[in-house]
């Protein structure tokens, strides 16, 4: 449907009505007691503090086989791209299937269920508030049998900020803070304080991508953290921001692990592949679990970090969705592969073991890669990240890798990712890139890299300028040389390690080489 004809009409009859006042957001009763709470209600809880590690799993508790709500598909199909074990009961419902979950990561050494929470408003979804009832109740009947079972906190899957009355909720707007607060506080008014995975004493919340709200800034933040210790005697929650949040929080995480590989940010992530290839309307993206190997080098990357930089809260992604095929609980295929891999590794990074780095790149020096053509070694590019669309082509008698125009800003660019056995979480070494690209017109050549140098640009060094070479349309071949002192090379570029960019022409690219000096 062609809306542009309307708009005109629109315009005008938004001139000519008065402005409505703007909608005020009633705060509704809490679901659960534990609101408008007292120091006093503390006295039975535990915290983390800032040197514990903390291994956290997404849990997913949307499914329910009784009425086959996420369990199976329009048609009569699975849902499941792999089997859970206890699949004849596969319910938020029930209590019994919760214990079975929790046993489990308690056997994986998980420490910290996050369960995957929408916010539910006027009590929808039901099975938001429900399944979170029902898993405090397994737990309570585990303590009751003596076992210790993980304590909860919160992935706020920001689903529900998409679903406003008018489209998606802009959180720098009255309205939209207080239903953002709203929502957060329901989940925790649900879950008794002495169950709160806390850190220093404030409770873990992982946010989603912030692209599912309208807009946000840093009052969004403050907003909730207010309120919050208002409800909760003065404690404010403790904040890992996802992808896209430009705000000042305790920390921040990249949601794709089990697709892309580990990422270590404020907190590290990682998971053990990705399949969505049964999920309708999807072209899909499958990544080989390598009968386990794909996970254990994530394990790996991690556990190759010097001690005393790791991250202390690692979010394994996840539990158990199963529709992407990301889970490492017990499954018909995998049996109890992916729990005891988490745990054989899980207790090393505790231990602070130090593993050297290893792998098919871990002794060259030089890394390399042919866009265009799609070959080379530890180093490849990364075509599916959105801002760098791009195509093969050919300049100049060669072939190359020539950008499409960015949609979302003024550079074209393009995207690269060493292999983590060549170089990953670098402290101190320099490397050389270098850059073969066609001067085809006039603009700029540009280098952004992930660095060490929190202050080197947005995302705490993720995107640093590594330097710039003048484009003047020769119409020929040449080699540009950038020379990284700091470079960090921890997949934070996106997924990639750095990035090349053209302002005012497209950019070609035939050749990228990276050397450690």
């Amino acid at each position: 449907m062609n809306l542009s004809r309307w708009v005109p009409v629109v315009l005008l009859l938004a001139l000519a009505l008065p402005l409505a006042a703007e909608e005020v957001f009633v705060r509704p009763p809490a679901p659960g007691p534990y609101v408008g709470l007292k120091p006093a209600d503390f006295a039975k809880a535990k915290s983390f503090t800032a040197d514990d590690v903390i291994l956290a799993a997404t849990y997913f508790y949307w499914y329910d086989s009784r009425t086959q709500m996420n369990t199976v598909y329009e048609g009569g199909r699975s849902a499941f791209r792999h089997v859970p074990a206890g699949v004849e009961d596969y319910s938020y419902k029930s209590v019994e299937w919760h214990k079975r979950n929790l046993r489990d990561m308690m056997a994986a050494g998980i420490d910290v269920v996050l369960p995957v929470y929408w916010g539910a408003v006027d009590g929808k979804p039901e099975w938001c508030f429900d399944g979170v009832k029902l898993l405090v109740q397994a737990i309570r009947e585990l303590q009751a049998a003596g076992e210790r079972p993980p304590k909860v906190g919160c992935f706020y899957a920001t689903i529900q900020l998409s679903w406003g009355p008018d489209g998606p909720l802009d959180l720098r707007t009255p309205y939209g803070r207080e239903y953002f607060y709203t929502t957060v506080r329901d989940f925790w008014a649900i879950v008794p304080p002495d169950l709160w995975a806390m850190i220093d004493g404030k409770p873990i919340m992982l946010l989603y991508a912030a692209s599912l709200a309208g807009g946000h800034d840093q009052s969004s933040i403050e907003y909730l953290r207010t309120e919050f210790a208002r409800d909760f005697a003065g404690r404010r929650p403790y904040i890992v921001r996802g992808d896209g949040w430009d705000v000042q929080t305790e920390s921040r995480y990249s949601w794709g692990a089990a697709a892309f590989g580990p990422s270590v940010l404020g907190a590290a992530a990682i998971g053990p592949g990705y399949d969505d290839s049964i999920v309708p309307g999807r072209t899909p993206l499958i990544v080989d679990r390598e009968d386990g190997a794909f996970y254990t080098r994530a394990w790996e990357t991690l556990l190759r970090l010097p001690p005393a930089v790791r991250p202390r809260l690692v979010h394994i992604e996840t539990w158990n969705e199963l529709h992407e095929a990301t889970e490492i609980c017990e499954t018909v295929e995998f049996g109890r592969q992916y729990i005891e891999l988490t745990r054989k590794h899980g207790d090393m990074y505790r231990q602070g073991v130090q593993l050297p780095r290893s792998g098919p790149y871990a002794s060259l020096r030089e890394a390399w890669c042919e866009p265009g053509i799609d070959r080379g070694a530890a180093l490849k590019l990364l075509p599916e990240v959105g801002d760098g669309p791009g195509e093969p082509g050919e300049r100049g008698g060669r072939r190359c890798r020539v950008s499409l125009r960015n949609p979302y800003g003024a550079a074209d660019l393009m995207y690269f990712a060493l292999d983590d056995s060549f170089a990953f979480y670098e402290s101190g070494a320099q490397f050389t890139v270098r850059v073969n690209y066609f001067d085809g017109g006039v603009g700029t050549l540009l280098l952004e890299y992930d660095s060490n140098d929190p202050r080197g640009s947005v995302a705490d060094g993720a995107f640093k300028p590594g330097g710039s070479v003048p484009l003047a349309g020769s119409q020929r071949w040449r080699t540009a040389t950038f020379r990284l002192a700091d470079a960090r090379f921890s997949n934070r570029t996106h997924g990639g390690d750095f990035r090349l960019g053209a302002v005012g022409t497209p950019l070609a690219i035939s050749r990228v080489r990276v050397r450690r000096r």
